[in-house]
């Protein structure tokens, strides 16, 4: 009697266990389960059971043997077993053609699968082993290395990838052990980029021999990502090719990382802080400033609605950003349910700042999904406020507050600016689609702060106001150079060893400035074009007398900025009588006469414009010079000095609007 029935059902079966695996390993493949993987490896082993079982019933095995020596057959397949011929025998033996092609087909494949499966498995055993080999060893590209895999390092990488300079460089994010990776729902997405994962600490990387090095911590750990910063300081002081960057919102952290830099003395390491909270207030100021709600009246009445991190920064930054020297008048709002602790971390952070003189105004209210109270609070000052920020923690809370407020404004006829902070990138999508899709002018939505877009290259380090701010502290730096008699350089070299060099504190001064003029532009009646056409030119003119006069308002914006930093005024008279500086003075070495006390938190500079004149004419100083020639090189700031600092923007004469009805009362 033929065994081609027996053959054949279980051939049938084996294809059907083969495909039903097949098919559970396309679909958990893309849920990325942890233990996807296996499924395969299971199916080789059942479907190589059920086709060898009958191979051995056929030569008169009896039910346990068959089971048991098929199980043993399966298992020595997955290490290059050596009965296949023997088992094809067995099949030939039932002289049946068509069988003995379809069933040795299939036989063939898993004898091929089943050592396939062991390969893998041991490849993905020692695959770490390998890749942190080729990354120990191939030092000779670029270096972008990740502290660990999170959002924030994974929109940072994609965009630079896209990027024709980053291209070529090797991506690793470490710290990620492989029991969590299946999990992690960016781990697949890495590895499509061609980023390198492992489970190696970033302080086991070393840097590339000859090509720069950048070191990203961040974790979502502080601390963490201070303690590295500072080891990786201290370990790579002697190389010229190693760039840090630091996340943290702590101000504390500027301080250490400042004062390790201040004991390395060294000139060779870039270092750079990323305080997401500021750079959420600078995309905003600068991408929907103040002035846009001044073609309504010659106020702007701002409202900050959430009084934590995000509120205190946008208010500090706001105080800057506001001086105009009184072209037109500025006051603000914050609101929150804890806004005395608020008010209380205001006051000491910035104990220079009268909240009588800039008009700033702290008050308590409940801020939640039900904005009921808030809009009555709203609706009593007769739509007073123009300028609203909605910066609570709570994204839904941000959104809904906003499009209650925007209803509310809609139904008064009465004009706002309303901001919205949104950090996740979907949610932001969204909002910014319905502003993009609004027909209505009077009052507008405008999201910001999303993480994902935070973290893009050109957001971090490539951002238009980070070239401004390396150009103007070049400025300054050559105004110093002049002021005592030496040769200065304006070329990008130059400027960017100033740059790198600098602390952090004056980074972020230089940048302050860089949003400012933007502002200060604005004042003049100009505006600035990011795309011109290779023909284009600047319509920027301005007499001395105008340069005066900016010079005057830089330097009240210098002043408040200074203040929020926490710095006070410090008596001209007292600064005279400092021992150091009677014997400057009487030397004739003026310029080492002492204008700030970093210890104190005291700054002779911060003082009208009038006093800081006396200062010059009595010490043989030169303090206003510098706010001059910072106005004076507006257009050399713009234009990157026609381009030879590769960027290139332009100033242009801005449209003058007719101002609409002052609707608000």
């Amino acid at each position: 009697m033929s065994n081609s029935p027996i053959f054949i059902v279980m051939m049938v079966t084996a294809i059907l266990i083969l495909l039903a695996y097949f098919g559970f390993f396309i679909y958990y493949h893309h849920k990325e389960k942890k233990w996807y993987k296996t499924i395969i490896i299971l199916g080789v082993v059942f479907s190589g059971f059920v086709i060898i079982l009958p191979l051995y019933i056929t030569q008169g095995q009896d039910g346990f043997s068959s089971v048991f020596l098929s199980i043993f057959a399966i298992l020595k397949m997955f290490f290059l077993s050596t009965s296949y011929e023997t088992f094809y025998e067995i099949i030939q033996a039932q002289n049946d053609i068509i069988l003995t092609i379809f069933y040795g087909l299939l036989l063939t494949g898993i004898f091929l699968l089943a050592p396939l499966c062991t390969a893998t498995v041991i490849l993905s055993l020692v695959g770490d082993y390998i890749t942190y080999a080729k990354i120990h060893f191939d030092r000779s590209k670029k270096r972008y290395v990740f502290s660990e895999l999170n959002e924030k390092s994974f929109s940072l990488a994609s965009s630079m990838k896209k990027d024709d300079r980053f291209k070529t460089g090797m991506y690793i994010f470490c710290g990620m052990n492989r029991d969590v990776r299946h999990t992690h729902p960016l781990y697949t997405k890495a590895q499509k980029e061609g980023f390198y994962v492992i489970d190696k600490e970033i302080l086991q990387i070393r840097p590339a021999d000859k090509e720069k090095t950048h070191y990203y911590l961040f974790s979502a750990n502080e601390d963490e990502n201070i303690d590295t910063g500072l080891y990786l300081m201290e370990k790579y002081k002697e190389r010229t090719t190693v760039m840090i960057c630091v996340l943290s919102d702590e101000k504390e952290s500027e301080y250490l990382l400042d004062k390790k830099t201040e004991e390395l003395k060294t000139k060779n390491i870039n270092l750079l802080q990323v305080n997401e909270q500021r750079g959420m207030t600078f995309d905003l100021l600068f991408n929907n400033p103040l002035y846009s709600v001044l073609d309504h009246g010659d106020n702007v009445s701002m409202l900050i609605i959430g009084g934590a991190e995000l509120g205190l920064e946008v208010l500090k930054n706001s105080l800057w950003c506001s001086r105009s020297g009184g072209k037109y008048s500025f006051d603000v709002t914050i609101v929150d349910k804890d806004i005395k602790l608020s008010q209380g971390r205001f006051t000491r952070d910035c104990p220079g700042i009268s909240l009588e003189d800039y008009h700033v105004s702290f008050y308590p209210q409940d801020i939640n999904a039900e904005t009921s109270s808030l809009l009555s609070l709203i609706e009593e000052q007769k739509g007073r406020f123009n300028y609203i920020v909605v910066v609570t923690d709570d994204d839904e809370i941000n959104i809904k507050t906003a499009l209650d407020l925007r209803a509310l404004y809609l139904r008064y006829q009465w004009y706002a600016d309303i901001s919205i902070a949104i950090r996740n990138d979907q949610k932001y999508s969204l909002m910014l689609k319905a502003k993009e899709d609004s027909k209505d002018t009077s009052v507008k939505i405008f999201p910001f702060g999303s993480s994902l877009r935070m973290f893009k290259y050109e957001k971090l380090n490539g951002n238009i106001w980070g070239k401004y701010a390396k150009c103007i502290n070049m400025i300054y730096e050559n105004t110093y150079l002049e002021n005592i008699g030496k040769s200065t350089d304006t070329s990008l070299k130059t400027c960017n060893s100033l740059w790198n060099k600098l602390p952090l504190q004056k980074k972020r001064s230089s940048r302050a400035h860089a949003i400012y003029l933007k502002y200060s532009l604005w004042l003049q009646g100009y505006s600035i074009e990011h795309h011109p056409s290779d023909d284009a030119v600047s319509d920027y003119q301005i007499s001395d007398e105008e340069i005066l006069e900016y010079a005057k308002i830089e330097h009240e914006r210098w002043n408040t900025f200074t203040l929020v930093e926490g710095f006070l005024p410090w008596d001209y008279e007292a600064i005279k009588r400092l021992p150091e500086n009677e014997k400057a003075l009487a030397a004739g070495n003026v310029q080492s006469v002492k204008t700030q006390d970093k210890l104190l938190r005291l700054h002779g500079c911060i003082t009208d414009w009038d006093t800081l004149v006396q200062m010059d004419t009595e010490l043989r100083t030169s303090f206003v010079n510098y706010d001059i020639e910072l106005v004076k090189h507006i257009p050399d700031i713009i234009s990157g000095y026609d381009g030879t600092l590769g960027y290139h923007t332009i100033i242009k004469k801005r449209e003058l609007k007719v101002k609409l009805p002052h609707k608000n009362t």
